[in-house]
């Protein structure tokens, strides 16, 4: 799953969501952008920009990566051929999926400036001897958590 973050200093609002393949093909990341913007004009009514305050920032944390994120079917038919056919790779009888990319992309198709989206490319079933992979440890494998402050 892919930790999303997001803060907006001017507006003293900060959000951090989970975005597993089920709950990105729901449209949890469009409804976070949603909520953000909401809550960016009850605080801010200055801000202009209907998603987000001009100095929202994303980040999109460190998650397994395309390189080992091997899926299935179900996956595949859960979203648009277009997200599919950018986000997705076959080779060699195997094939996977890039949800960072995924999840940037739908940042950026509800008016999120790209350059305040920020990835961290981490993938972590690769690093497993320092992050927590589910699907490169299973069950006995760690738990990560997530968060972000004000400050």
């Amino acid at each position: 799953c892919v930790p999303l973050f997001a803060v907006d200093e001017t507006a003293r609002v900060v959000g951090v969501a989970h975005c597993g393949w089920r709950g990105i093909a729901a449209g949890i990341v469009e409804n976070f952008a949603e909520t953000l913007g909401t809550l960016t004009r009850d605080r801010c009514p200055q801000a202009i920009d209907v998603t987000c305050a001009e100095g929202a920032i994303f980040l999109i944390g460190a998650s397994i990566g395309a390189c080992c994120y091997e899926v299935g079917e179900d996956l595949l038919k859960a979203f648009k051929p277009d997200e599919v056919a950018e986000c997705g790779a076959a080779e060699g009888g195997r094939t996977t999926f890039d949800l960072k990319k995924l999840v940037r992309r739908r940042l950026i198709q509800q008016g999120i400036d790209r350059h305040a989206i920020f990835t961290d490319n981490t993938c972590t079933s690769c690093r497993s001897d320092e992050l927590c992979s589910y699907r490169a440890g299973g069950d006995t494998c760690g738990r990560m958590f997530s968060f972000a402050v004000l400050m």
